[in-house]
């Protein structure tokens, strides 16, 4: 009854306490039932809602629900934007909120007119994309190689003399691709058929060559324009050599430090390889993303959105089919640029952690198939600057890979230290 009721009220644009009150349930649930429920209006199945297997090739997008608004609602705005000086003739949106409902109003000519740009851009970036030759997956390789590539910071500066490290353009990109070509190199051991390069998670160190997304000054080498180039460069040249070997799956991970830059990088990169038939882009703005590989169902995000102490229960429900059919849950984050890994679900607990100078294992408590999520912040590469090294965030650079077999889960990791 809750599932028809629930999908009617949000055909008709009901909020989501009206919906709870009347149910009898925190807003949560409701947004849980819907999110499960393949015909609701505003949510989708297992793929609407960020879901990638092995053997697909597209991912659908997740839209905001939105309306135009009514010509009292547009006279309003308008005499709001008159008397405050803004430009109502180029209005793409509009939230109003009160006490009740928070309402998202949307110009559907300015949203289209958006969309034909980007899709023209994307068009003359896959004229210009190279042919490929598909190559043939390893017959005897079973596992599934993960790269997060986290907090690589293309562009960031720190000197000997103020913080003992120095770091760079050249470096960034130089410890990117020898850390990657090492770790490639051992996981390469088991047989490998498919490769996951995550992109952005802090590719790029600041957004303007200035400041973070947020506008937090940062300590800089090089033009934004050479940055964006230096790590474009990085990427295509792993993504090329991967792509000898076996499929490669591109993920996205927007964040705090290159939001936008990061995900036009991200495009850039994915649309370089338009024709190559090995490897498939997962480039949408979703913060968290999932894969399904066999038994393994695993989230990608950079560490600096959702609580950690709930990204089980994302999980749990944004991924709900695969969650069901699968054993062995992980979620790789970066962001802290220091190792932490934990055990999450029917039972808590911290595994693992790098310390000053020492990281800690703490031995005893294992993810339970079926039960748990392992939840682990993977190393950066960077070295820490001027304000991470007067703050005591000095742990060593190092660049991480996990390897996975489909059947048995995470069976291998790899780390290589600067």
């Amino acid at each position: 009854m809750s599932r028809e009721y629930i999908r009617a009220e949000y055909a008709k644009g009901t909020s989501l306490a009206e919906i709870a009150a009347a149910l009898g349930v925190s807003k949560s649930a409701v947004k849980s039932r819907a999110n499960r429920d393949p015909e609701c209006p505003t949510h989708g199945s297992f793929f609407d809602n960020g879901i990638m297997g092995t053997d697909t090739s597209s991912l659908k997008g997740e839209s905001i629900m939105s309306r135009e608004p009514t010509q009292a609602e547009l006279s309003a705005f308008k005499v709001h934007c008159e008397a405050n000086g803004l430009p109502f003739d180029n209005w793409r949106a509009f939230w109003h909120k009160t006490k009740e409902y928070s309402s998202l109003f949307a110009n559907k000519a300015a949203e289209e007119e958006q969309r034909n740009y980007h899709e023209e851009m994307l068009a003359d970036l896959r004229k210009l994309a190279p042919k490929y030759t598909k190559r043939k997956v390893d017959p005897t390789g079973e596992h599934m190689l993960v790269l997060p590539q986290a907090d690589i910071h293309v562009g960031k500066w720190a000197s000997v003399s103020e913080t003992g490290y120095k770091y760079d353009m050249e470096i960034a990109v130089e410890r990117a691709r020898q850390g990657t070509d090492v770790l490639v190199a051992k996981g390469n051991l088991f047989g490998v058929k498919q490769y996951v390069v995550c992109l952005g998670n802090d590719a790029i160190h600041s957004e303007n060559g200035k400041t973070s997304t947020a506008g937090t000054p940062q300590d800089n080498d090089g033009s934004w324009f050479a940055n964006f180039r230096a790590a474009k460069d990085l990427y295509i040249s792993i993504i090329e050599q991967l792509a000898l070997h076996g499929d490669v799956l591109l993920v996205h991970i927007p964040s705090n430090h290159d939001w936008r830059t990061g995900y036009s990088l991200s495009e850039a990169v994915s649309e370089r390889f338009h024709n190559h038939p090995n490897v498939t882009g997962m480039i949408t703005e979703r913060h968290r993303k999932y894969l399904v590989y066999g038994d393994n169902l695993l989230m990608f995000s950079h560490g600096d959105g959702a609580k950690e102490k709930d990204l089980h229960w994302h999980m749990a429900t944004e991924a709900a089919e695969a969650w069901s059919a699968t054993k062995f849950r992980y979620v790789y984050l970066g962001h802290l640029h220091h190792k932490i890994k934990k055990v999450a679900g029917h039972q808590t607990a911290q595994t693992e952690k790098d310390l000053i100078g020492v990281t800690e294992l703490v031995a005893g408590t294992l993810a339970t198939p079926g039960l748990d999520v392992n939840i682990e912040y993977v190393r950066s590469s960077s070295g820490p600057d001027g304000w991470h090294d007067r703050n005591g965030y000095t742990s060593k650079p190092a660049i991480e890979a996990f390897i996975h077999h489909p059947t048995d889960g995470q069976v291998g990791r790899f780390t290589h230290f600067f």
